[in-house]
């Protein structure tokens, strides 16, 4: 089972995907103003990204995987977000994700097309798991995968699920905000980072793959997770559910925030 022990090392990290990879936000622990940012183009880049391990990762995917189903963890979080419970994808079981790994359907160049291989994926699920996959969610696929292989490998205590609406919400008091990609959205996000970090979070520069492409919301997605990893380390934060929840190869299956 996994180790639900944690490291609170010096660096933390935030670590959200984007469209071609992953954009990460780091600072040591005690120092939350002193942030870095980079992108990256594959999950297990990230251990050597900043020049050091990290001791905590907060990352923007599911950990756990269940074999048929939905995770408890997923319909608890929606509950907590109400209106904005869309935001939380349902993840692949782990034979569908497995079926689209193994016909090349998660790898660019993709067989034939992005549409086939989500149409192939999509049929499959219907005839052997008696629900579809929408597109969207099955954009994902290939990250979740990326994350699971290296927690089904590795056991790492230092990576923890969070989610960035989760932990905007903790910051507001438990209360909703508009839509991220609104302005009024993106507004309140700066203000509640600013004032939950100390940081001036307009624009930050941002190193590592170039070709990596990132939005705004993404950036803003990451200084939360980051902001989750140093309440992680030091004890503060929360997790849905409480009570350890293992997937059937011993991953936890929680959020925090």
């Amino acid at each position: 089972m996994q180790d639900l022990r944690v490291d609170p090392s010096t660096l933390l990290i935030g670590l959200d995907g984007c469209k071609n990879g992953w954009i990460g936000a780091a600072t040591e622990l005690g120092d939350l103003t002193n942030v870095r940012m980079i992108k990256i183009r594959r999950f297990d880049d990230l251990f050597g990204a900043f020049g050091a391990s990290p001791g905590v990762v907060a990352v923007d995917m599911p950990v756990g995987l269940v074999n048929d189903g939905s995770r408890a963890v997923d319909g608890a979080a929606r509950k907590l977000l109400g209106s904005q419970a869309t935001s939380i994808f349902t993840p692949p079981e782990r034979m569908l994700l497995e079926f689209a790994s193994l016909n090349g359907h998660l790898q660019s160049p993709y067989p034939l097309s992005y549409l086939d291989s989500w149409s192939a994926v999509n049929d499959w699920s219907k005839n052997f798991l008696s629900h579809g996959v929408p597109q969207q969610a099955f954009g994902i696929f290939a990250k979740i995968a990326e994350v699971d292989r290296y927690m089904t490998a590795e056991r790492d205590p230092r990576v923890h699920e969070a989610h960035p609406e989760l932990i905007f919400r903790e910051m507001n008091d438990g209360d909703q905000l508009p839509p991220k990609r609104q302005p009024e959205g993106v507004e309140s996000r700066i203000g509640l980072l600013a004032d939950s970090m100390g940081v001036d979070v307009g624009p930050l520069p941002i190193g590592g793959d170039n070709s990596v492409r990132s939005n705004r919301d993404d950036e803003l997605d990451a200084l939360a997770l980051l902001w989750t990893a140093k309440r992680i380390a030091t004890g503060e934060a929360r997790r849905i559910p409480e009570v350890v929840d293992f997937d059937p190869v011993g991953l936890d299956m929680a959020m925090w925030f």
